[in-house]
């Protein structure tokens, strides 16, 4: 595993990200790097709280009303997620702004493949929406 930055918050979540195989671990670890750099720049949305939410790596900011948790996963279908949940907007306003450059799972998730460079500038605009879903 290599090594993070901020470290994993807690042991259970270092070993979801190492049962992860290599190549989903690698967009995975690139996609949290993502929600960390992300957050830094939103002083209203502050720390980050990293745990796990059903086997998954979980990511909400840790004042309350703030935001709705991301999760990062990989679905039976193959690639990876990042999963939202599922009654809020924030999948599908992302998907209405970016309807034909991922695959979704409903209301839930956006899929990525793990043969593709990771999307940093769309992924942003998800994570943002996520981490202040409770003060747009």
């Amino acid at each position: 595993m290599p090594t993070v930055d901020p470290p994993f918050q807690t042991t259970p979540v270092a070993a979801a990200f190492e049962a992860f195989a290599p190549d989903q671990q690698q967009i995975l670890l690139q996609i949290r790097d993502l929600i960390f750099a992300t957050a830094a720049q939103l002083p209203e949305v502050g720390a980050i709280d990293e745990t796990l939410k059903w086997g998954q790596p979980s990511y909400v900011p840790k004042k309350r009303n703030t935001g709705t948790p991301l999760r990062l996963g990989c679905p039976k279908s193959g690639g990876v997620a990042v999963y939202t949940h599922c009654q809020t907007t924030v999948i599908p306003q992302f998907r209405d702004l970016f309807p034909d450059h991922f695959q979704y799972d409903g209301t839930r998730a956006v899929h990525l493949t793990t043969t593709q460079a990771v999307p940093s500038e769309q992924l942003e605009f998800l994570i943002r929406s996520a981490l202040r879903y409770h003060l747009d």
